[in-house]
C-alpha cells in the first residue's frame, strides 16, 4: 500500500503545492518487488519535488532559523467519528497556520499512543500556542506541543550545565 497524498486539483500551475510537497509516500516490500525498484522496505520517498528551505528550519549551524514545534495529537470521539473529513480539517488548519506566520513542515498519521504528528514552525511561543487553543476549540483533536531544539542549540544548552 502507497500511503500519503495526491497534490490533485489543489496543484498549481507549477504541479505541485505546499501539502504536497512536504508530505511522503512509503512503499511496502510488496511493492517494491512489483516495481522493479532496488530498495529497502519501509523506505521514505519525497512525493514532490525537494523544498527550497532546509529541512526544519535548520541552518548551517544546527540552530533553528525559525523556532519549531512538534504536535502530538489524538483524535477525539467526535474527530474519529468523522474521521473522513479529516484531509479538509488539516487543510483548514495549514491555513489557519500561515495567516498566523507559521507553516507545517510535516505531517504523519501514526499507530501507536498518538494519532497525528506534525512538525511545524512559527515565529514565536504565542503563535504555536494560539493555533493550539484554537485548533482545539473545535473538539476534533486533543494536541500536546513540544517546543524542539535543533542538536546545535542542544549541544550549546548542555555546554553550559555546571
Amino acid at each position: 500500500m502507497i500511503t500519503g497524498s495526491n497534490p490533485g486539483p489543489a496543484a498549481n500551475s507549477h504541479g505541485s503545492n505546499a501539502a504536497a510537497q512536504r508530505r511522503t509516500l512509503v512503499r511496502t516490500r510488496h511493492q517494491y518487488a512489483n516495481a522493479g525498484e532496488k530498495s529497502h522496505p519501509g523506505q521514505v520517498i519525497p512525493s514532490g519535488p525537494p523544498l527550497a528551505i532546509p529541512i526544519c528550519g535548520r541552518n548551517m549551524h544546527g540552530t533553528n532559523a525559525v523556532p519549531v514545534y512538534i504536535q502530538l495529537m489524538r483524535f477525539t470521539e467526535k474527530g474519529i467519528a468523522n474521521v473522513e473529513a479529516s484531509p479538509g480539517r488539516l487543510d483548514a488548519a495549514e491555513a489557519m497556520l500561515q495567516e498566523m506566520g507559521g507553516r507545517f513542515l510535516d505531517f504523519w498519521m501514526t499507530m501507536g499512543e498518538y494519532d497525528l504528528v506534525a512538525v511545524i514552525e512559527a515565529p514565536d511561543d504565542e503563535t504555536p500556542a494560539l493555533f493550539t487553543l484554537r485548533v482545539g476549540a473545535m473538539d476534533d483533536v486533543r494536541t500536546t506541543t513540544l517546543k524542539a531544539f535543533p542538536e546545535g542549540e542542544c549541544r550549546e544548552i548542555c555546554a553550559r550545565v555546571p
